[in-house]
């Protein structure tokens, strides 16, 4: 759906698209509950209602800060939600645009699964955002994630911001273009934000205190499972690594980086796939050009325990690094 058949000039039309929005986002709720999931949880919903408000009292810039993991995807999703339905307050459902700094087609592939049908389209990182034309954007929304990527005055998103006609809160403002960033470490972005008063600059913040959130924070994570990470080009830190492997009694996936520079990496490569042999250990490889698995995306794959019934290591290079969801039920060791 482009929305061509509605005239957003008409509030019949915009009515009539509301409630097909609300329709289409009921539904994806209900198809998440019969899996037991949420499709957006009252704390996002909380958070991006703040946001909205905020945008309804003339705030054209927003950031929102939450921990690594946290669930940022899902205040995005509920924030077009409330901006596409809201009848104080307009938004063109033409010009949503979800983007990011990060060239990472992981990234763009998680986050569209995420959206509804509609807006799947509206989903751009780095390499779309060189020809990426919103120059008639009004009536407009702008998600940033990961704003503290590639936002620099010489960089891809400021570069993108000026060549589309925003080069300041009077062109948002004339366009009527809200933007959201989100981020886990926005600190140059608030340090940036800090030329706004505080009618100009809403910055919402999760509050850890009093979350009821059901996600996972690294923070989480008992002090006796945190351990330093090892140089892995010498093969008695390797030995220590599967220690922990082989204290998983039943299969489970472990995950390996190695070095994106080439430093090490052979060695490392070659200390790993030694003793996976040794210890009878499957290895897969998750980098570009190579992929876990031909017919499942690896999220799909690591919901289950290894096939093999063997313990299974995957070695990544340059994938997974940013804003990842990745289920964990099955995850043994991570070393990165």
């Amino acid at each position: 759906m482009d929305f061509d058949d509605y005239d957003f000039e008409i509030e019949e039309d915009i009515e009539e698209c509301r409630k097909l929005l609300n329709l289409r986002y009921n539904q994806k709720c209900k198809k998440y509950r019969r899996k037991g999931l949420e499709y957006v949880y009252p704390e996002q919903e909380k958070y991006a209602s703040q946001i909205i408000e905020a945008f309804k009292n003339d705030i054209y810039i927003s950031t929102f800060v939450a921990p690594v993991q946290w669930g940022k995807t899902g205040v995005s999703v509920s924030l077009i939600h409330q901006c596409v339905t809201d009848k104080e307050i307009f938004f063109n459902p033409k010009h949503i645009y979800v983007i990011t700094g990060l060239n990472d087609n992981e990234w763009k592939s998680q986050t569209k699964q995420r959206m509804l049908n509609e807006f799947k389209p509206h989903v751009y990182h780095l390499s779309d955002l060189y020809s990426l034309d919103i120059t008639e954007a009004q009536d407009a929304l702008i998600i940033i994630d990961e704003c503290q990527v590639a936002n620099m005055v010489h960089q891809t998103i400021r570069k993108m911001m000026v060549r589309n006609g925003i080069l300041n809160l009077n062109d948002l403002r004339d366009r009527n273009i809200r933007i959201l960033q989100t981020s886990a470490t926005p600190d140059n972005v608030l340090v940036d934000c800090l030329g706004y008063s505080e009618n100009e600059h809403f910055t919402c913040l999760v509050d850890l205190k009093n979350t009821q959130s059901s996600y996972k924070f690294f923070t989480d994570i008992p002090d006796n499972n945190l351990k330093e990470s090892m140089d892995l080009s010498n093969l008695d830190n390797v030995e220590h690594l599967f220690n922990d492997i082989l204290s998983y009694t039943k299969e489970r996936w472990h995950i390996i980086r190695v070095p994106g520079d080439n430093k090490g990496e052979n060695i490392t490569i070659d200390n790993i796939i030694l003793l996976s042999e040794k210890y009878d250990c499957d290895v897969k490889y998750h980098m570009i050009g190579l992929s876990i698995y031909d017919e499942l995306t690896p999220e799909e794959l690591l919901a289950s325990r290894p096939e093999s019934g063997k313990h299974t290591i995957i070695i990544i290079k340059n994938k997974w690094r940013a804003s990842k969801s990745i289920p964990d039920d099955y995850i043994g060791v991570v070393h990165d």
